[in-house]
């Protein structure tokens, strides 16, 4: 598992960054990457679905959103349909892609805009997951593939 921190991190950084760049800036970026670096990431991105897939199998993961979720299935899986349900919030890659129009079939029907223009699921304001839960999510991940992110 070690082996693939280094293409998991850049796969995350790379995921991340979509949501804090300009398009512009995202596609410079993503052109003058090394082959070998594109290819690792979609190495990891195989990788990284086939576990999503297992998580999802086995019920630790229920997703709101299409695609990849690289916080939650490097963190062992959440019910993210639960968080909104409860109010109790989701997890960062989940509420970022809730925002950009990535909500899967059964959630995309429940979502709306309060007066104030925030997403609402269910007329419930969408909420990220709480401090606490976010610590907790980050110690179960390096719990389950090592590193130290302190």
């Amino acid at each position: 598992m070690r082996r693939l921190l280094l293409p998991v991190a850049c796969l995350v950084v790379g995921y991340c960054s979509a949501w804090v760049l300009p398009a512009g800036s995202l596609e410079a970026q993503s052109s003058s990457l090394s082959n070998e670096n594109l290819d690792r990431l979609r190495k990891a991105q195989v990788l990284l679905s086939t576990v999503q897939s297992a998580l999802v199998s086995e019920g630790a993961y229920v997703p709101a959103i299409r695609g990849l979720n690289t916080y939650a299935t490097l963190s062992g899986g959440t019910d993210a349909i639960s968080g909104l349900e409860s109010g109790r919030g989701v997890d960062p890659v989940t509420f970022a892609g809730l925002h950009a129009g990535l909500a899967n079939d059964e959630v995309a029907p429940r979502l709306g805009e309060d007066a104030e223009g925030r997403l609402t699921y269910n007329g419930r304001v969408v909420r990220m997951h709480s401090i606490r839960t976010l610590e907790e999510a980050f110690s179960t991940r390096e719990e389950l593939v090592g590193g130290d992110l302190r």
